[in-house]
């Protein structure tokens, strides 16, 4: 804290650029970070305080400007990648999207000659989403908080690797033992790699189908590809019926999809959310509909596999006939 006769006041939350600056490109010593769950502001008031920034606050200079993107790699005390943040900008969400307001923004690095902050929230990374895909079940996409400990921090400034560590501190409020900490997660990050796998598919379905379309509409007066395109849209309809249980398609908002039935994709998300959001032990509820959703996810993926069979075959017809394939 710093006051001047004019009866101004600073308060400054980290001394520690100020203290250990030295000319050049550096990191900075990390200060502990404690493993808070923060709510929103009670306050409306714009002049009211707020709460300090949720994570770790990593501070480093750079002598000039990066040339090329920065990585910043975060990794536990076994050397495994935890998060990985970029300097790359996230792709911005149109305004006027009705699912726009639901608060995540991806961190992203600055690369600005001087002295640069980012906050790492103390996450791993989250699940790879659906693009453009509706879901009421919370952010698929922001991790679950990672166990308290040492961290690595890695950051790659034009090929050069300045290195620190962050040590993560639990909430004092919490007392849940950490082997329960552990066990949840561990169910938390399969979870999360299941949403992962379900949105992957959904993906190389729509690439797919993309394909078969443009190709189809190539080919429509082509009467020796006749039978190609009449088993191409057959194919169409199937990876249609698929991508209809893995998630809700038509969705255009939130609320469609209790109009339409909750698919896998909302079902499991929402699992996901209740997951990373305490601190409290699984319950033996949240088990049992894991394992509903690990069959169905099983069905699917073997329904997932009969349609990358039926596209094999069609490749090898169109072969036959000189016609391009459907890229995979």
């Amino acid at each position: 804290m710093l006051g001047t006769n004019g009866r101004s006041i600073w308060i400054l939350d980290d001394l520690t650029p100020l203290r250990t600056f030295k000319k050049g490109t550096q990191l900075f010593s990390v200060q502990p970070a404690i493993r808070w769950r923060y709510h929103e502001e009670i306050h409306e008031d714009k002049e009211a305080g707020k709460n300090p920034p949720q994570g770790a606050i990593i501070n480093y200079h750079l002598e000039g400007k990066a040339k090329g993107d920065l990585t910043m790699l975060i990794l536990d005390a076994k050397g495994k990648l935890i998060q990985k943040l970029s300097s790359k900008k996230a792709e911005e969400v149109k305004e006027d999207d009705p699912d726009a307001g639901d608060g995540y923004k991806k961190t992203v690095l600055t690369n600005e000659a001087g002295v640069n902050r980012v906050i790492w929230d103390l996450r791993f990374a989250g699940a790879k989403i659906i693009p453009g895909a509706k879901n009421d079940g919370g952010i698929p996409q922001r991790g679950p908080f990672v166990l308290p400990g040492n961290y690595t921090i890695i950051l790659n400034v034009d090929g050069k690797m300045l290195t620190g560590t962050v040590q993560v501190l639990m909430d004092p409020r919490v007392k849940e033992p950490i082997k329960n900490l552990e066990d949840s997660l561990r169910m938390t990050l399969k979870v999360r790699d299941d949403i992962s796998r379900i949105s992957e598919m959904v993906i190389r379905l729509k690439k797919i189908r993309s394909q078969l379309q443009s190709r189809d509409d190539m080919l429509k007066d082509n009467a020796k590809a006749k039978p190609l395109v009449k088993q191409a849209k057959a194919l169409i309809t199937k990876i249609d019926v698929l991508e209809g249980k893995l998630h809700n398609p038509k969705a255009e908002v939130t609320y469609d999809i209790l109009a339409q039935g909750v698919r896998l994709y909302s079902k499991i998300t929402s699992l996901y959310e209740w997951l990373k959001d305490s601190d409290g032990p699984i319950t033996q509820g949240m088990r049992e509909v894991y394992a509903d959703y690990t069959k169905e996810i099983a069905q699917l993926a073997t329904e997932y596999q009969a349609v990358l069979g039926d596209l094999t075959r069609l490749n090898e017809a169109a072969r036959m006939l000189e016609i391009p394939n459907i890229i995979e």
